[in-house]
């Protein structure tokens, strides 16, 4: 390979790796796809909101830093859910996968409400059932993404 060969390579190479790394890679897998990655970043909320709930019933972290914990997630969430507001279905399908998804998502956001309460010690809510609902929640995230996988392969 030429001096000059290898230094296009090497250009190319760098600007696709500061695409990468900058996260301007375009989205891939039209609507169903988007609600695929949206879901599953639903999910990592879900996940650091179980993850506070169980190390603060463990006596390994704080209310305090619980609190501040699902706060962010809910914010995330917050942010993933205005994302997908922009997600327009052009089929029945692609319909019924946003309703999935949004029903899902609002599930989660209830769920990461009352796990925020249950850790303020407000609203007569307990670990124990927050961390039921956002299992819950959790579980219903995925089932959405699961039949958008399921029947989006069949579509396509």
């Amino acid at each position: 390979m030429t001096a000059r060969r290898r230094a296009g390579a090497g250009g190319c190479l760098a600007a696709a790796l500061v695409l990468v790394l900058a996260g301007c890679v375009p989205d891939s897998g039209g609507v169903p796809g988007r609600l695929e990655r949206g879901l599953a970043s639903a999910d990592s909320n879900a996940q650091t909101a179980s993850l506070a709930l169980r190390e603060l019933s463990a006596g390994r972290t704080t209310p305090q830093q619980a609190h501040t914990a699902i706060d962010d997630a809910l914010t995330k969430l917050g942010e993933e859910r205005a994302g997908l507001a922009g997600v327009e279905p052009a089929t029945p399908a692609e319909r019924r996968w946003r309703s999935g998804a949004d029903d899902a998502i609002g599930e989660l956001d209830a769920a990461l409400k009352d796990a925020r309460a249950a850790v303020a010690g407000g609203a007569g809510i307990r670990w124990s059932q927050a961390r039921r609902e956002v299992a819950d929640a959790s579980d219903a995230l995925e089932h959405a993404r699961r039949t958008i996988i399921r029947q989006g392969g069949e579509a396509e």
